[in-house]
């Protein structure tokens, strides 16, 4: 079995496939891209094919940890054009919308 057919199925995160997993020192990170073609509104639900652009940096979600390595998941994700809120970064199925991990909160571990 590859290593990521044992992460995905490890994980369950729906609606996404695992790309990537890179094991390092200190964690583990999951590279994960979205199965569905198009993009979600985070706000209302709106489906649309207007897409903005691509998020030039990866969001960053922490999941539960593997003994002493903490896993992240990391998604690259579009920007779309909803017509009620304009410009926003597409939703993901498994997270709720605003949950992913700012550059801040390296700054403050503890609100992790």
């Amino acid at each position: 079995m590859r290593v990521t057919t044992a992460f995905s199925k490890l994980l369950r995160l729906r609606g996404v496939w695992v790309k990537k997993v890179r094991f390092e020192p200190d964690r583990v990170v999951v590279e994960v891209a979205l199965r569905r073609k198009k993009l979600q509104c985070p706000k209302c639900s709106c489906s649309t094919w207007a897409r903005k652009d691509t998020r030039p940096e990866d969001s960053v979600w922490r999941h539960l940890d593997l003994g002493v390595w903490r896993l992240e998941i990391h998604c690259r994700r579009r920007r779309l054009w909803c017509p009620v809120h304009g410009a926003r970064t597409e939703a993901v199925p498994f997270a709720r919308p605003g949950s992913e991990r700012r550059a801040t909160s390296k700054l403050c571990p503890g609100r992790l």
